[in-house]
């Protein structure tokens, strides 16, 4: 599989005080990576440079084998790297409708009426929005706007998702429920995902592969059963003890061995 998303060697220092720390990682066409890490680990900081808000201080991002950050620079904007993010506080534009919050990206990047029609209709069925389309964000429950975000992201048919915590102000029952629909939309449309958390479970029961923050620096990448078979730290194990104890461990929607 390539590559979509690389970082090598990134380091990102904000008043010479450090935030990220020789960052190397990479994630595959198709693949879904969650990040993991306690507040304060960098985790934000990481969704920012890869979309292109923040140019790292050393190192280099690229997308699809192309560079688009290196050495303090930021060599493609934000808006030309065709990604997408759904951010915790989910930032849906009050003053649109369901539709017009989805409508609102595709014009943006020029495309035609008829294909912007079809892409929200689709992703306003696949996510059970199709009655909600002429409603406010205002009017909406928590789990109906978080669809909302998610069908935001995926009608502009991108390179990649990036998720910055986007479940952790929701309940344990409609957190699943929202996992669920979220790793069937992204492994039916063979999405590239990064999926920020702070909660071992929602990365175990979504993700393919994890990588674990810890002060700014990648302290483990693998499996959960890597991770289970030999963690690199105490925090790590941490994190697979928790992971033993607490519901939402399985990957959703698949069978475990």
């Amino acid at each position: 599989m390539s590559d979509v998303i690389r970082l090598a060697d990134v380091t990102l220092e904000v008043a010479g005080r450090p935030l990220l720390s020789a960052i190397s990682l990479t994630v595959t066409d198709g693949e879904i990576l969650a990040v993991l890490g306690p507040s304060g680990s960098g985790k934000t900081s990481l969704v920012r440079l890869i979309l292109g808000f923040l140019a790292p201080t050393r190192g280099e991002v690229r997308l699809r084998a192309r560079a688009v950050s290196r050495d303090g620079k930021i060599l493609v904007s934000p808006e030309d790297r065709r990604l997408a993010v759904v951010f915790q506080d989910l930032a849906l534009w009050p003053h649109l409708t369901v539709r017009g919050n989805l409508e609102f990206g595709l014009k943006a990047h020029g495309v035609q009426k008829e294909t912007r029609d079809a892409r929200i209709a689709n992703w306003l069925g696949r996510l059970g929005l199709g009655a909600e389309k002429d409603r406010y964000p205002g009017s909406l429950s928590g789990g109906e706007r978080q669809r909302v975000a998610i069908a935001r992201a995926m009608v502009l048919d991108p390179v990649a998702v990036l998720f910055d915590e986007p479940l952790a102000s929701l309940d344990v029952v409609l957190k699943r429920e929202l996992l669920e629909v979220l790793r069937g939309i992204l492994r039916e449309a063979r999405t590239t995902a990064v999926y920020v958390t702070h909660d071992p479970r929602e990365a175990a029961a979504l993700a393919d592969r994890m990588a674990v923050l810890e002060g700014g620096r990648i302290v483990q990448s693998g499996t959960l059963e890597e991770f289970r078979g030999a963690p690199a730290t105490p925090f790590v194990a941490d994190l697979v003890a928790d992971l033993s104890v607490l519901p939402m461990v399985d990957r959703i929607g698949q069978d475990e061995t």
